[in-house]
């Protein structure tokens, strides 16, 4: 006889949505990963961790070692030459550094810091606590 918290072929009910959450967080990590190593192979749009991501930090273990990459995300509040003021969903205010060489693109397009709108919709991807060195600009959704 098996318990109500197995299946009629003994199998925990549990496995099916450890499996489907281990198929997310695989889709995810691909994607950073991807997105990492060539931005123009992301799956998807600036915001393909979903809408609702407001920040995130990814853990990432490669050949050159560990980073803990952050991902700010919100509002252009104010830009400079060097960094961008954000309001996250949350309503957190956050200055971001931005590096000299750092790939900047507005709607799709090249472009330098200064000519980022302000409300633009801003995802900001950092090495922890270095400057960005890619910000994504959205103009309209």
């Amino acid at each position: 006889m098996t318990s109500p918290a197995q299946t009629d072929k003994g199998m925990p009910r549990r496995k099916p949505l450890l499996v489907g959450l281990g198929v997310v967080l695989a889709a995810l990590a691909l994607n950073v990963a991807l997105g990492l190593a060539q931005p123009g192979l992301l799956l998807g749009h600036p915001w393909t961790l979903g809408p609702t991501v407001v920040r995130a930090e990814v853990v990432v273990s490669n050949a050159s070692g560990v980073h803990a990459f952050r991902i700010d995300r919100g509002r252009a509040i104010s830009v400079s030459q060097q960094s961008i003021v954000l309001r996250e969903r949350d309503g957190l205010r956050v200055t971001i550094a931005v590096a000299a060489g750092a790939r900047v693109l507005l709607d799709g397009v090249p472009v330098s810091l200064a000519s980022i709108p302000r409300n633009a919709h801003i995802e900001a991807l950092r090495d922890g606590d270095a400057p960005a060195k890619r910000i994504t600009a959205v103009t309209s959704r």
